[in-house]
């Protein structure tokens, strides 16, 4: 539990209004409350937008689109007004308010975590962290030792609102899967302001990572977490364009790709247009299933994982496994599938924590062109980008 001596001077000076309230008089457009400037609207991401005021006010709203999976831009939408000093709360605003911008912040999710990191260079975002949502599976070590077990407010379902509440936080990052956060009617009673992170929601790498310059406005460093993402935009998209050179220059054949691993006695596949997907054909390589032509996951039956397994070239994203035993245990009848004979599976594992945390879903999400590049060696060893072996998320299954 910490806060940065300079965060108070930094966010006293903060002009910002970000909205993400819990249905706000089903309002249509944040133009309503006078909000009628564009100051960012993502690039790759449809889950956010960030607006201000033409009329000289300094205040800003970040509507969340898509809070959760599936939900309704208008109906469902989220608004926070972070306000400006000296300024009003709208007339006929009921949403969440907090004053200036938030200083003092309790994250459900290590990915948020990653995005408030990442905001900035100089840490000042992820210094206004007070409190998150277990503590052991965070892989950051910086941020995991300042912290003690009286900054873990639990999970969904079992949060501590005691131990919560007595963290004084300005704000709670939530997350919805498929529905509303179960937290929102809690935090209301308390008089806790909160606003979602949706980048669950996003079916592209980028858009994904382009929720930091949320967490960032969020935080009152929009305009850092704006060049971040720049950054991260460009390596990713430089080495999109180098893998397309080098398929192009080779006439190299896409390696077919499979995925996944039992979980809770399915077998789930991505869609075509979800971000696996996105990202295994970026990376130079031809996802192997075609059936479900969505962005979302669906199980698929246990005949077909072995004719789909049994015909990729190559195996990623295994579940848990970090050996090629702990695979097998979990899949036996696919011990003589072509990835597995021929030494071709690998897990996004090599970050795992002692506590059971994965960096790859923390650090990955907001560094999808690390990502990328472990991918395309992985796909196109001869390529040279990285040894297999040798890689940041990805291990070789032994």
């Amino acid at each position: 539990m910490f806060l940065n001596r300079f965060f108070g001077r930094i966010c006293a000076a903060c002009v910002l209004v970000v909205v993400a309230a819990a249905c706000d008089g089903g309002s249509d457009a944040v133009s309503d409350y006078g909000f009628d400037r564009a100051v960012y609207h993502p690039r790759h991401s449809g889950g956010f937008a960030v607006d201000g005021r033409s009329d000289g006010g300094a205040s800003l709203m970040l509507t969340v689109h898509t809070p959760w999976q599936g939900a309704d831009s208008v109906a469902d939408a989220r608004r926070l007004l972070l306000l400006a000093p000296g300024e009003d709360i709208p007339a006929g605003y009921t949403g969440q308010v907090v004053d200036g911008c938030a200083r003092r912040i309790v994250a459900m999710s290590t990915t948020q975590i990653a995005m408030l990191a990442t905001a900035d260079s100089a840490g000042l975002a992820a210094d206004a962290l007070v409190g998150l949502s277990g503590l052991r599976y965070l892989s950051n070590d910086t941020l995991r030792s300042r912290f003690d077990d009286s900054a873990d407010v639990g999970y969904e379902g079992n949060v501590d609102y005691e131990k919560l509440a007595a963290l004084s936080p300005d704000l709670v990052l939530l997350y919805g899967i498929t529905s509303a956060s179960a937290m929102e009617s809690k935090l209301e009673s308390l008089g806790i302001p909160y606003t979602y992170i949706g980048e669950h929601a996003d079916s592209t790498p980028l858009g994904k990572a382009e929720w930091i310059v949320a967490a960032g406005y969020i935080a009152g460093r929009g305009t850092q977490a704006e060049r971040a993402m720049s950054h991260i935009e460009n390596r990713y998209e430089s080495l999109v364009r180098h893998i397309r050179q080098y398929l192009d220059s080779t006439q190299t054949e896409l390696p077919s790709v499979m995925i996944n691993a039992p979980y809770s006695g399915s077998w789930y596949m991505a869609g075509s247009e979800s971000n696996v997907a996105r990202m295994i054909a970026d990376a130079g390589g031809r996802y192997i299933y075609s059936g479900n032509p969505g962005a979302t996951s669906r199980p698929v039956d246990f005949e077909e994982v072995f004719l789909l397994a049994d015909s990729a070239d190559i195996w990623v994203n295994t579940g848990t496994a970090t050996t090629m035993a702990e695979l097998l245990a979990m899949a036996p009848r696919l011990a003589g599938t072509k990835p597995v004979v021929s030494g071709r599976v690998f897990n996004n594992t090599r970050r795992m924590q002692p506590g059971g945390g994965n960096d790859y879903f923390e650090s990955g999400t907001v560094r999808p062109d690390v990502v990328l590049a472990d991918l395309f060696s992985i796909f196109h060893p001869g390529a040279a980008v990285a040894d297999p072996d040798s890689l940041y998320y990805y291990l070789r299954l032994q």
